[in-house]
């Protein structure tokens, strides 16, 4: 469970962010009315989301995703998700379609789980991506920051465990 710090560290302002998670183990997952999807305990998986009304509310809820309401598709993976690191950029515009654009045009890196997070969007195949590039961190880092920079926007980065906030562009990030 991440800190109180963690959550208080992340800004009250509007956003987008994306949770990098892991599986706790390999398993099919039902997710909502899209149905089930194949979840891998090895693999990363990064979900894109936008938190117009705040970045420390939005992502606090993931983060306290325990005992809380099932709503959105997120909801059903965090119960076997965990995340390890969250990305955020602060801004008033919807760029969380313009992020997964970006990502799916990635596609030595990233392979999109259709139709997940993005049901009031017709033109991403997915807001859920996995990681396909053996779970290097620094790979992770450095496609996310230029798949951020091509919207326009600097990410700051929270690794969950050691509670570290980066906005340096190259800064390699140890998972803990």
């Amino acid at each position: 469970m991440p800190s109180l710090e963690a959550k208080l560290s992340i800004p009250s302002t509007p956003g987008v962010y994306l949770l990098c998670m892991r599986a706790r183990l390999s398993r099919e997952i039902m997710v909502g009315k899209r149905g089930s999807i194949h979840v891998d305990e090895k693999a990363v998986y990064v979900y894109i989301g936008s938190a117009l009304n705040g970045l420390r509310s939005r992502v606090g809820r993931h983060l306290d995703s325990e005992g809380k309401r099932v709503h959105w598709h997120v909801d059903y993976l965090l119960q076997v998700l965990d995340i390890f690191q969250i990305y955020y950029a602060m801004t008033n515009d919807r760029k969380e379609c313009q992020l997964s654009m970006q990502i799916n045009q990635q596609l030595a890196f990233f392979k999109a789980i259709g139709g997940i997070g993005n049901t009031d969007c017709r033109s991403c195949p997915s807001h859920l991506y996995r990681f396909l590039e053996n779970n290097d961190p620094g790979t992770l880092d450095a496609v996310l920051r230029s798949v951020f920079a091509r919207v326009g926007l600097l990410p700051v980065t929270l690794t969950l465990g050691s509670e570290r906030q980066t906005n340096e562009p190259r800064t390699r990030r140890h998972m803990e």
